[in-house]
């Protein structure tokens, strides 16, 4: 690795600092640069302070930095909120026109500031509401980054609003490269110029998980917005359409989940995404899916609660909710993803999951995945066969149907029946809440509930199989220490990797996304050898290590964060090293 570095603009929401930020990232992944961001909003409506990372480098990046060594300040709150992630040598530009740093010099130590006026500057090339494209100039010439680096990522943000916008910005870009070029001594400058040719995407975990549900053959979403889910809902909207799919925004979770299920019934593919308080208002109707039979993919993104907590901010409370919210023994499936590509790909095996085994499907992403961008290479998504499950054709209706009703709810070897949809002929069933028996008639029979029960049981302990083999493992397969996780713990993972392979301690990473049923057996075959067991997961409760504690038999420990952030690489080095000595 050459280099690895990390650029932040911080602001008031309103002064450009989400487009600031999308632009260098894409003009650094259009270069060939491996890109990572993190982004910091407030829970309001409008204004408040907003912050936006870009980690790059010429190796692949899995997630943000310990720390910032360029600092972009549109005031004082960008300073003090990244100060103490800063380090020797590191630079802060902050925008004279609009103040000054206050006087603690004794925090300053080390770091280099300079003032550089970039609303004058926006203003004599056309308006002060520019001082952030400004700014990329500034970063661009001192940065040593090549030019066409930042006009490419220009022309790539603004080449379809028309000539005269583009030439406004590209016209600010240069205003605040020839700035720095003239006024600031080249010493002050880093080198950091690259000349290879991009091919990477620059893509979110809500923008992949969206293109896979589209791939994986959804025609139906309903959803109600609800930060940070919508962003999903928002990218499927003007997308749907053209693959023959609506998009209605229901009036609240319950109506959107309803939805869902109803289409589902009428066979189409369908789904919901939402957050934590949403899928509180969802576990009735998630409940009813199971009893029905009819699967239903249900998306959510988590973030800090109880209640409406922190709604802007990261963490993995929900798995509790999602592997056992509902009354009675509502069974379902619950996959997760941990990087944008995995997303993809596992919005897929829910709606196949789903049809196969007639139930829902939660999966669980979270806020890191889902508002973060990663440059990824396009032959990470795989695009999996459809398979619909057990859906007879109408001659085969005719072989299962023996009464006026069809034995929707057979009872079979492995719990799955033959489905049928609406108006197929000789396929009519009552579909009800109520336990009910092979054709749908409600009953209250004591050994036939026992049997209904058993029979939706049945096909779970199929489903566990998939499960037990769908889990990845990266490191060391003779490893001492194995780290488990799920969902976007796999990027501060990842980094720290080469930390301990640079001691000569061997790891593992255990990554859960097939994590209900539960695949205990695959656990305890990759811990069978490992003297550390280290579960790490960004919620109080430990969920996930209270869980494994019910599963498997063995030496756990447990490293939990829930301070609104995802780990820091350098600082869940230092936890697990206090564990393993």
């Amino acid at each position: 690795m050459k280099y690895d570095y990390s650029w932040k603009i911080g602001g008031q929401a309103g002064e450009g600092i989400d487009t600031t930020g999308d632009i260098f990232s894409e003009s650094l992944t259009l270069f060939g640069l491996h890109v990572f961001t993190h982004r910091e909003f407030p829970s309001r409506i409008r204004g408040g302070y907003t912050s936006y990372e870009v980690r790059f480098s010429d190796e692949p990046v899995y997630c943000k930095n310990d720390k910032i060594d360029f600092v972009i300040a549109f005031d004082q709150e960008t300073i003090d909120s990244s100060i103490d992630e800063m380090k020797s040598g590191s630079i802060i530009i902050y925008n004279s026109s609009a103040f000054s740093p206050d006087h603690n010099e004794s925090k300053y130590v080390g770091i280099k500031l300079f003032g550089i006026a970039l609303s004058d500057i926006a203003q004599q090339v056309g308006s002060n509401i520019m001082k952030n494209v400004v700014s990329l100039g500034v970063t661009t010439a001192m940065l040593g980054l090549n030019e066409d680096m930042i006009y490419n990522g220009i022309k790539h943000k603004f080449g379809k609003k028309g000539e005269e916008v583009l030439k406004k910005n590209i016209d600010a870009v240069e205003a605040g490269y020839n700035y720095v070029i003239k006024n600031i001594k080249s010493d002050n400058y880093e080198h950091l110029y690259s000349t290879k040719n991009g091919s990477h995407l620059f893509v979110s975990g809500s923008e992949t998980v969206a293109l896979g549900a589209i791939a994986g053959g959804c025609r139906f979403y309903a959803g109600y917005p609800i930060t940070p889910a919508t962003t999903i809902m928002e990218w499927l909207v003007p997308r749907m359409t053209k693959f023959g799919g609506t998009v209605v925004q229901a009036e609240d979770e319950i109506s959107a989940i309803n939805m869902v299920i109803g289409a589902e019934f009428a066979g189409a593919r369908a789904m919901t995404a939402t957050s934590g308080p949403g899928l509180d208002l969802m576990t009735e109707s998630i409940s009813l899916a199971s009893m029905i039979e009819t699967p239903a993919v249900i998306v959510d993104v988590q973030r800090a609660g109880p209640s409406t907590g922190l709604p802007t901010k990261h963490e993995q409370s929900d798995l509790w909710q999602a592997i056992f919210a509902g009354h009675g023994d509502a069974h379902r499936i619950v996959l997760t993803a941990s990087t944008p590509e995995n997303a993809f790909v596992r919005i897929q095996e829910a709606f196949n999951m789903s049809d196969i085994y007639q139930t829902p499907v939660i999966l669980l992403l979270d806020q890191d995945l889902c508002v973060s961008k990663r440059s990824v290479s396009a032959e990470d998504f795989k695009i999996l066969p459809i398979v619909r499950g057990n859906m007879p054709s109408d001659n085969e209706i005719l072989m299962h149907n023996q009464g006026l009703l069809y034995k929707r709810y057979m009872y079979t070897d492995n719990g799955i029946s033959p489905r049928t949809i609406p108006s197929q002929k000789n396929g009519l069933y009552l579909a009800t809440g109520d336990e009910h028996d092979e054709e749908g008639h409600i009953i209250e029979d004591h050994v036939k509930r026992v049997k209904g029960m058993n029979k939706r049981s049945i096909k779970y302990d199929i489903a566990k199989k998939d499960m037990e083999k769908g889990n990845m493992v990266y490191g060391n397969t003779d490893a001492d220490v194995a780290l488990i996780g799920f969902g976007s713990t796999y990027g501060p993972v990842m980094n720290l990797m080469k930390k301990f392979k640079a001691v000569d301690k061997k790891v593992k990473y255990i990554d859960l996304s097939h994590i209900w049923p539960f695949p205990q057996d695959f656990i305890k075959s990759e811990i069978e050898n490992t003297t550390h067991n280290i579960v790490i997961e960004n919620n109080e409760y430990g969920q996930l290590y209270k869980i494994m504690r019910m599963f498997v038999k063995g030496n756990f420990h447990t490293i939990r964060t829930y301070d609104g952030a995802p780990f820091k690489p350098e600082t869940l080095y230092n936890r697990i090293r206090e564990v393993i000595s």
